[in-house]
């Protein structure tokens, strides 16, 4: 269609014009605005508090970056060796060197773990205690004496 072809379009009043535009036009084409305002509008996610702490936050100071790593490590930790078998519900506690970092798990960096205390309520029965030990042993490079299990009470 050429452009005398749309004037002659518009003047047949068949068409879209501005002049001719009612108030619910008006309203419709002012909330497609502010819908479309409101969509370009940057978001933060929030995430829930559970999923915020079991993550590893790499912000801040790299004294927080270890302690929130180590919580990481200890919760991932706690939730494996409570489903093995004979073990029961189950604490973590690391115990890391200060300054000094291993790889683990590929390319992630971590604080190098120096001892484990794991409190369990399997930690009675021998072949549970061993199977937490040796967990222990493959996930860090500790060393069995640096690995302490006490019976939860």
């Amino acid at each position: 269609m050429s452009w005398s072809g749309f004037m002659n379009f518009q003047k047949n009043g068949s068409g879209f014009s501005l002049g001719k535009i009612t108030k619910q036009q008006w309203l419709i084409f002012l909330l497609a605005g502010i819908l479309l305002a409101v969509i370009a509008l940057p978001v933060e996610d929030s995430g829930t508090k559970e999923e915020k702490g079991n993550s590893l936050s790499f912000s801040g100071t790299e004294e927080s970056l270890e302690f929130t790593q180590k919580e990481a490590l200890e919760r991932q930790m706690e939730e494996m060796l409570s489903q093995v078998e004979g073990v029961g519900q189950v604490r973590v506690m690391l115990s890391l060197a200060e300054g000094e970092s291993v790889n683990l798990y590929g390319e992630e960096s971590t604080p190098k773990v120096e001892g484990v205390l794991i409190v369990a309520e399997g930690a009675g029965n021998s072949v549970a205690e061993r199977n937490i030990q040796q967990a222990v042993m493959a996930l860090f490079p500790v060393e069995a004496h640096k690995i302490k299990i006490m019976k939860m009470i």
